[in-house]
């Protein structure tokens, strides 16, 4: 795999983009001053709390809305200044739409595709059923090729959206939040699929999306985008490490935990301290639980003690000179509230 070579010119840039809409003939600006880029082979993650602009920024960079001022470049070109056609062979786009081609076949579907390349008659060539049936293995559909659109399940139409976009064979794919209402496992077969096909295709994507977790894992960069504020750029690591990631979805209720990469609730103190004996994967998730419930996790001499026997599998709470074995962390919770 070939990751994305900082000395490659940008396939896609802004310049000083301002972004928004007119509302009563006054110009609502939700973003200004945007200089923001994507190299062949890199994916980007737009990630932001509702209402900070990831749509309206992804549809002005496709030409989809017009920009309240400032320049997108796609290949060193405007966006306003090329025809619907040129911006056909360079972009492809996933919108949350719903699907309304229920009559249409996996296939049928994916070879729309192939129309920006296709003479008047709309003939596929040997050539685009080559491309069509790359794609649709690609996204691990050809199995499912002649079946309807109706019939697929919420991850089977997006990935035929994506087999679609991968057919028109554009160095640019923009997706907006691609893994809405999907399940995990289809969330994370998506991101897995993107992620891949930016680094054996070389094609630059961009993906607005609100799984905070996943996108920390296969983004390349980051944009950070937070209401009246300037959009943050960066690989995911250095935003998690520079706080940018707390500030931007801080709140009173949860906080965000830099070992993990994840966001941790807040939850109401019992005022009772335990210790954690041991280093292991189950003590890990006990230390969950017990800061679920309210309690304080601690290193120094606690009001309770609980450690791990990993050979017998086992829990030992130990207060003064009382013990109490479980073999379950419900156990142990019971028990704690006794």
């Amino acid at each position: 795999m070939v990751r994305a070579d900082i000395n490659t010119p940008p396939i896609l840039k802004t310049d000083s983009l301002t972004i928004g809409y007119l509302q009563n003939g006054e110009k609502r600006v939700v973003q200004s001053n945007l200089k923001l880029e994507i190299r062949p082979g890199e994916m980007v993650c737009l990630i932001g709390p509702n209402g900070s602009g990831k749509s309206t920024l992804m549809r002005t960079m496709a030409g989809l809305q017009p920009a309240l001022d400032g320049y997108t470049y796609i290949d060193e070109k405007t966006v306003k200044s090329r025809s619907f056609k040129e911006m056909a062979r360079l972009l492809s786009m996933v919108l949350t739409d719903p699907m309304s081609v229920g009559n249409l076949t996996v296939y049928q579907v994916v070879s729309l595709g192939r129309y920006p390349h296709n003479n008047w008659f709309g003939t596929l060539s040997k050539k685009d059923k080559a491309i069509i049936k790359e794609a649709l293995e690609k996204v691990h559909l050809l199995d499912y090729a002649d079946k309807y659109v109706a019939e697929m399940s919420d991850g089977e139409k997006q990935r035929t959206l994506i087999a679609k976009a991968l057919a028109q064979d554009t160095p640019l794919i923009m997706l907006d939040e691609p893994t809405a209402h999907l399940d995990l496992p289809n969330r994370v077969d998506i991101m897995q699929l993107l992620r891949g096909l930016a680094l054996k295709t070389q094609k630059a994507i961009v993906l607005s999306t609100h799984e905070l977790d996943l996108a920390l894992q296969a983004a390349d960069r980051i944009w950070l985008m937070d209401k009246n504020q300037p959009i943050l750029t960066g690989t995911p690591e250095d935003l998690v490490l520079n706080g940018d990631f707390e500030r931007t979805f801080g709140s009173g209720n949860f906080d965000f935990d830099l070992n993990t990469g994840t966001f941790r609730m807040h939850h109401e103190s019992q005022e009772i301290s335990i210790k954690v004996l041991g280093n292991s994967v189950a003590t890990v998730w006990l230390k969950r639980a017990l800061m679920r419930e309210g309690y304080t996790i601690t290193e120094e001499p606690a009001d309770f003690d609980i450690s791990f026997n990993a050979s017998a599998h086992t829990w030992t709470i130990s207060r003064g000179e009382r013990e109490v074995t479980c073999t379950t962390i419900e156990q142990i919770l019971n028990e704690l509230r006794c």
